[in-house]
C-alpha cells in the first residue's frame, strides 16, 4: 500500500509556527491505521488554525484532508455523520441541500470539524454550548490501530 506523502513544510494559519515533518495524507482508514501502528510518535493537523505549537513536529505529521464530506444524513432526526477532515465552511455546503445546518458556529469557518470539536469552538448565544455538546458519537483510532465506536452506549468512558 502506498500512502500519499505531501509537501514537507507545515505552518499554521498565521505562519507563526512551522516545521518540516514527514507528512502523510492517507485516503482510507486502513492507510491511517497503518501509519498510526508504524510510527511511535505522530501529530495530526487539521486546518492549522491555532497560535500554539500543538501540531508542530519535525517527525511525522498526518493530515486528514482526504477525510471529507457527509457519510450519512437523516432529515427526520436532523443528525448526520461527517468525516473528521471536513472544513466547517464545507459542512454548510454539504448540509444545505439536506435542509440542515449547524445550530451555532464559531467566527472562523476554516477549521476542520475534528479540530473545532476538539478545541471547544463555540459561536454566540448565551444558551448555546460549544460544538462538541452536539456530538452524538464518533470513531476513535487508538495508538495500536484499533477503531473504536464511542457514544452513550459504546465506550462510554471515552465519550
Amino acid at each position: 500500500m502506498k500512502i500519499q506523502q505531501a509537501d514537507a513544510t507545515w505552518s499554521n494559519w498565521s505562519g507563526s509556527q512551522y516545521s518540516s515533518p514527514q507528512t502523510f495524507e492517507p485516503k482510507k482508514i486502513n492507510e491511517l491505521q497503518t501509519l498510526v501502528k508504524s510510527h511511535a510518535q505522530i501529530r495530526v493537523a487539521g486546518a492549522g488554525h491555532s497560535f500554539s505549537a500543538l501540531a508542530k513536529t519535525d517527525e511525522v505529521l498526518i493530515r486528514l484532508d482526504h477525510f471529507k464530506g457527509v457519510i450519512d444524513a437523516n432529515e427526520a432526526t436532523a443528525q448526520c455523520t461527517v468525516q473528521a477532515g471536513t472544513r466547517l465552511y464545507e459542512l454548510g455546503e454539504y448540509l444545505a441541500p439536506l435542509n440542515q445546518a449547524l445550530i451555532n458556529q464559531g467566527d472562523i469557518d476554516q477549521q476542520s470539524l475534528a479540530g473545532a470539536i476538539s478545541t471547544g469552538t463555540h459561536g454566540t448565544g448565551i444558551d448555546l454550548p460549544c460544538l462538541s455538546a452536539f456530538v452524538q458519537g464518533f470513531q476513535l483510532l487508538t495508538a495500536d490501530g484499533e477503531l473504536l465506536q464511542c457514544n452513550k452506549q459504546q465506550n462510554t468512558e471515552i465519550f
